[in-house]
């Protein structure tokens, strides 16, 4: 499997970018990575046949540079693509997000797999409340995120 992992956030010292070094350490030197902030490339695209993306959702939806690698990754179908996980958080809690429609898992749970494989698998992995987590629910996040990884078969 050719696994690339695309993350977005603006700070290096931050949970999600423990999140993002758990997930890349799971995958290990097979998998690519791709930060949009830092170098959105798209080279690798054509590669990959699962898709890993670590973000936090802001406003309700994936941030602007991850939604606009989407769209220029995605300006042509990629049927080679089996599989999509999204591995993100929440400062509001589930209700909230469904109350707003859950417009990030929508996109990446229901959209893009319409440009992908036929029967592409997806898997969304949450923390909602991140504001008002505990160690230990992000302890657990973490976890839940490498198994999720894991299940890829590296």
């Amino acid at each position: 499997m050719n696994v690339l992992t695309v993350s977005c956030h603006p700070s290096d010292d931050s949970f999600h970018a423990s999140v993002r070094d758990a997930v890349l350490d799971t995958i290990g030197p097979a998998g690519r990575h791709v930060d949009v902030y830092r170098d959105p490339t798209l080279e690798d695209i054509a590669w990959a046949t699962d898709l890993v993306f670590v973000y936090p959702t802001w406003w309700s939806t994936a941030p602007a540079p991850m939604i606009d690698w989407i769209a220029a990754a995605f300006s042509e179908p990629r049927r080679q693509v089996v599989s999509i996980t999204a591995i993100t958080t929440h400062g509001s809690g589930r209700f909230v997000n469904t109350m707003e429609g859950h417009v990030g898992k929508r996109l990446l749970m229901l959209g893009l797999p319409s440009l992908c494989a036929r029967k592409c698998r997806t898997l969304w992995v949450p923390l909602y409340n991140i504001d008002r987590s505990t160690h230990r629910d992000r302890a657990r996040f973490v976890e839940r995120a490498v198994r999720s990884v894991q299940r890829l078969r590296v």
